[in-house]
């Protein structure tokens, strides 16, 4: 891994655990996907995340190749109109807690 991806990463862990702080006691998830640069960037942006202290991550391919909690926002349920299954990769369909 090159060092600007180690140091950006290293900058959102950073920055993920001041969220983290400064939520003082609410859970925090990472939909950060479309604001990425890339699939690379995306996973290990949720990865960051996630051990910055952040409680899942709406990137469904970070939550199974890193076994991050996956939460889905309620927008992208609308569509839906089958139930999940039970084996749906998102965990719970309500607010992400820790």
């Amino acid at each position: 891994m090159s060092a600007t991806l180690v140091c950006m990463r290293r900058v959102e862990t950073s920055k993920a655990a001041r969220c983290v702080i400064a939520a003082s006691g609410k859970a925090l998830a990472d939909f950060g996907p479309p604001r990425a640069y890339g699939a690379a960037a995306t996973l290990l942006s949720a990865r960051a995340s996630y051990v910055g202290g952040f409680c899942g991550t709406a990137t469904v391919l970070a939550g199974f190749r890193y076994g991050i909690p996956i939460y889905v926002p309620s927008y992208k349920l609308m569509p839906m109109r089958c139930r999940p299954s039970r084996t749906s990769p998102a965990r719970t369909l309500a607010a992400p807690r820790c």
